[in-house]
Parts: C-alpha cells; structure tokens; sequence
C-alpha cells in the first residue's frame, strides 16, 4: 500500500516540475548550426550547470529523505506486528 502512495507523491512532482523543466531544456543553450564543434557551446551554457545541478541533489536528497522515513516506519510497524503477535523482538 506505501508503494501506492509513492508512485503518487512522485506522480505530484512530475506533474510540478513537468512545464519547468520543459521550459529549461527548450532554451536555446546549443547552437548546432555552428561551423565548429567549439562554437557549439553558446555563452549561456553555463546557466544549464547553474540550475542543473542544484535541481539533481535537491531530487536526490528528497528521495534519499523520503526512503529514510519510509524504512523508518517500516521498521516501526514490523516490530510493533512482532510484538503483537507475541515473537521476540
């Protein structure tokens, strides 16, 4: 059933950040017109690792939370179903 309840938490961020992420990897950072392989680049790639990498450790570091919390009570209520049904804990 928590399976459940992830799938809709992630569903809820997917469905957030969709038209911002969306938004951010239409800019145009690439120039594959260019005559060099050098020129790709435009001088505005940089804001792609600017919010690139924040945007990946703040998604990771609340899937890491979120997965401590969910072991947590996991490990909460298998103990308390062992101490209910009379198995040493």
């Amino acid at each position: 059933m928590r399976f459940v309840y992830l799938n809709h938490h992630l569903a809820l961020i997917r469905h957030t950040d969709k038209p911002i992420v969306q938004a951010f990897f239409a800019m145009p950072i690439l120039d594959w017109q260019a005559f060099s392989m050098g020129d790709v680049m435009t001088k505005h790639f940089w804001f792609y690792w600017a919010v690139a990498i924040p945007l990946t450790i703040v998604v990771m570091s609340f899937v890491g939370v979120y997965g401590w919390v969910q072991a947590k009570r996991n490990r909460e209520a298998s103990k308390k179903a062992r101490e209910e049904a009379g198995f040493p804990v």
